[in-house]
This record gives structure tokens, C-alpha cells and sequence, in this order.
């Protein structure tokens, strides 16, 4: 048997030291709570989750108000994604999602949960990482959006919806998903706010990605998708794919 070698007593300034050291790490902990979005059909996990990296995407001034003429591009390792917003139908969603896109908090992000057949979810900001457990989870001092349901869009091919938390429609942040098949059961139940209109092939392709096999990985592609950059550009600008 070996022993470790005996360590002299700290002395009390440097105990204080230590409890005060202890204290700031507690009270800032206290702080970061976390919640994951649900999907219809998509379960829900209950692990832990790692730290969380923080954003660091372009800086650019938000707006207050919808911009129609303005599209998202989501340039992924798969192709490019172009979708409309629907200021009509969800202003207040189209606001805050302009706002994210402006800002660059998609970029870096994964397409980290798939419905077979059905949807691709993507938008949570510790899909960043490569700790795949927590890419569900939000953090509490993201931006809620309440709910903007609407009988005049309904979820068809090509949709665009805000994902929220369990029994509470007014809980969306950015995490968002795209259908890639008529699910009527979700009208009412999530806000609609665009559409895609260029990519949907490439959902397509998401959309039938082999899963992992992973107990709480189930719903996850073997190779998500990575968002390498995603930014707003005026409907007349945007210039053919490549």
C-alpha cells in the first residue's frame, strides 16, 4: 500500500481564500438552468447536460420590426437551405429569428435531431460542441417567444416551425424544425414563421440519414449536419447555388 505524501495544513487566509473561491463558483451556478425543447414524436432526454460554449457570432444591430424582403440562408455541410419568414402569420417569431440570423447565432450549429420521414430539428446552441447529449437543451436566459398559431398556414411539406419545451407553447427560443411531410396533428401545437424555398432536397436527404443506435441518441443522425454559416440576404440579392 503507498501512501501519499502527508500535505501541510492551509493556513486560514488561504481558507478563506478557498470558502470565497467556493462561494462565487456556487452563486454563478445557481444561475445557468436548462430546459430542452419537444417535438411531436421525437421523446425527450433526461441527462445531464455539459458546459455550455458560448456564441460567438457576427455582431449586427437587431431589429423591432419584420423585414419581408429579407430571406435565411443556412449554409451547411449538406448545401444550402434558403427559407422565407411569414411576418403575416408569426411577426413576432420572424423577428426573432431575423434577429439570430443577423447576430450569427446559427452559426456552428448542428441539425442534431430527426423524425425519419417526417422533420429535422435543428437550432439549439450547444449542438456547437461534440458532447452530443445536451444539444436539446437551451439555456433559461434565452429569449422566450409566445406562441403565434395561425388557421391560415398549415404544417405541409417544406414548413418551418419554433420547437418549445413540454406543455408550454409560449416557450420557443431557437431551436426550430422543418417538415418534409403534411403532419396536421401539429397545427395549433407549434408556431409556423417560414418556409423553405430553396433545399429541400437537402432536408430531404436529413430526413432519411441513418439514426444511432445510442440509448438517449436515438433520434440523432449518425452525421449531423453542421451549419458552417447563416445570414440574412434581400430576396433580389440572393445569387444562384452553387
Amino acid at each position: 500500500m503507498f501512501d501519499a505524501p502527508e500535505t501541510p495544513a492551509p493556513s486560514v487566509g488561504r481558507r478563506l481564500a478557498v470558502v470565497a473561491i467556493l462561494f462565487v463558483a456556487i452563486a454563478a451556478g445557481i444561475g445557468i438552468v436548462v430546459w430542452r425543447p419537444s417535438l411531436v414524436g421525437l421523446g425527450s432526454k433526461t441527462s445531464e447536460p455539459a458546459p455550455v460554449a458560448t456564441n460567438t457570432g457576427r455582431a449586427s444591430a437587431p431589429s423591432t420590426t419584420p423585414d419581408k424582403d429579407q430571406l435565411g440562408v443556412f449554409e451547411t455541410s449538406a448545401g444550402r437551405i434558403v427559407i422565407e419568414f411569414l411576418p403575416d402569420v408569426a411577426p413576432k417569431h420572424t423577428v426573432a429569428f431575423q434577429n439570430m440570423f443577423r447576430s450569427g447565432f446559427f452559426d456552428g450549429t448542428r441539425f442534431h435531431r430527426v423524425l425519419p420521414k417526417q422533420a429535422v430539428q435543428g437550432g439549439g446552441p450547444n449542438s456547437k460542441d461534440d458532447y452530443p447529449y445536451d444539444d436539446g437543451l437551451v439555456l433559461e436566459t434565452q429569449r422566450r417567444i409566445p406562441a403565434e398559431f395561425s388557421t391560415k398556414v398549415h404544417h405541409v411539406r417544406g414548413v418551418v416551425s419554433a420547437a418549445h419545451s413540454d406543455g408550454d407553447p409560449d416557450s420557443a427560443t431557437s431551436q426550430f424544425f422543418i417538415s418534409v411531410a403534411s403532419n396536421p396533428r401539429w397545427d395549433g401545437q407549434y408556431t409556423i414563421f417560414a418556409r423553405v424555398v430553396e433545399g429541400i432536397e437537402i432536408v430531404d436527404r436529413m430526413a432519411s440519414a441513418p439514426l444511432l443506435s445510442t440509448p438517449g441518441l436515438r433520434d440523432r443522425p449518425t452525421e449531423p449536419v453542421r451549419v458552417t454559416r447563416a445570414y440574412l440576404v434581400a430576396r433580389g440579392d440572393l445569387t444562384p447555388a452553387p
